[in-house]
């Protein structure tokens, strides 16, 4: 058995003197965590359980869509330094007045690899969220992005991504947020949104990996 110790408060660091952009209700900054590939090499070999997954749905079938953490139990400078930045931006750019918290003290990602092949009007199911989201992009491949749906149809509404997470959005209106490493976005959790993919093809043999976390 292999066990490979870790001070994950230190590894997730945050980059000095981040820079950052807000338009269009998204606040984006680039260059989130100190060490990236250190990052990258510690999820190497992680395993990763089913998300919403029910033996008549779709994951694991047509595709792979799994949830996994690493523990931070006890948070310490690094955490609470990262809830700072996250709180100061959202003050600055939401005009938020309210008292609010990070809802993951752990570290928790999303991966996604396609098995069979998908039509690119085929996307991750819409849906909402806690009061704010802040989301990382991990993986080098740099496809795609994140989804903000402007106009929804009704049948899209309800989330049935326990199913099928992926579903036919070509009736949809919406923007996106470029996908780039060690990228983080935040914007309101109350716009419908969800992972999108320019070329399925590209992870094939790759992982989307996205680090996913609340602000409420």
């Amino acid at each position: 058995m292999r066990i490979n110790p870790i001070l994950a408060d230190e590894i997730f660091a945050l980059n000095d003197n981040l820079s950052y952009v807000y338009e269009e209700g998204v606040i984006t900054v680039d260059n989130w965590y100190r060490d990236i590939q250190l990052i990258c090499e510690v999820l190497e070999n992680v395993s990763a359980n089913a998300w919403k997954w029910n033996p008549n749905g779709r994951n694991f079938k047509d595709y792979q869509d799994c949830r996994f953490e690493i523990t931070n139990k006890f948070p310490g400078v690094w955490h609470r330094k990262t809830e700072e930045v996250i709180k100061y931006l959202i003050s600055q750019f939401f005009n938020e007045t309210r008292d609010m918290s990070l809802v993951n003290t752990n570290y928790e990602f999303n991966a996604f690899k396609p098995i069979v092949d998908v039509n690119q009007s085929y996307q991750m199911h819409p849906h909402i969220d806690h009061n704010y989201n802040i989301i990382t992009y991990i993986d080098g491949v740099e496809d795609g992005g994140t989804a903000l749906y402007e106009v929804l149809p009704e049948r899209l509404r309800k989330n049935t991504e326990h199913e099928n997470l992926l579903v036919d959005i070509s009736e949809s209106e919406f923007k996106i947020i470029p996908a780039k490493q060690n990228r983080t976005v935040i914007f309101k959790g109350d716009v419908y949104h969800a992972g999108y993919i320019n070329d399925y093809s590209f992870y094939k043999d790759n992982w989307r990996v996205t680090q996913v976390n609340f602000l409420r």
